[in-house]
């Protein structure tokens, strides 16, 4: 069973692949800033963030957690702890009058 963590709007799930080579690292430490908030979830240690277009025009994202522990922080949440590996960071989605769209934290 895979590893999963959530918060707020972000689940975390730990995959058996490597990041995909098309992925692009990013130079921010900002997983997603809220829409909703502006605050924003954050990897205060541990991790970098890697970005690819997915199918249908919907940007993935990866963690890649090389230190034995990263955390990720909010201000509206409590933090989490990833251990090390890679992380798949898919954002909740809402189903409402036939419209899918995505969760604003």
């Amino acid at each position: 069973m895979a590893k999963m963590h959530r918060q707020g709007d972000l689940l975390f799930i730990r995959v058996d692949e490597k990041i995909p080579k098309k992925a692009k690292k990013r130079d921010s430490k900002v997983i997603l800033e809220g829409e909703a908030t502006g605050h924003t979830h954050r990897i205060s240690h541990g991790a970098d963030i890697y970005d690819m277009m997915g199918f249908p025009r919907e940007k993935e994202t990866w963690l890649s957690v090389e230190d034995d522990i990263a955390e990720i922080v909010h201000d509206e949440h409590a933090p989490i702890q990833l251990e090390k590996g890679v992380w798949k960071v898919v954002r909740q989605r809402e189903y409402n009058d036939g419209v899918i769209s995505l969760v604003k934290d």
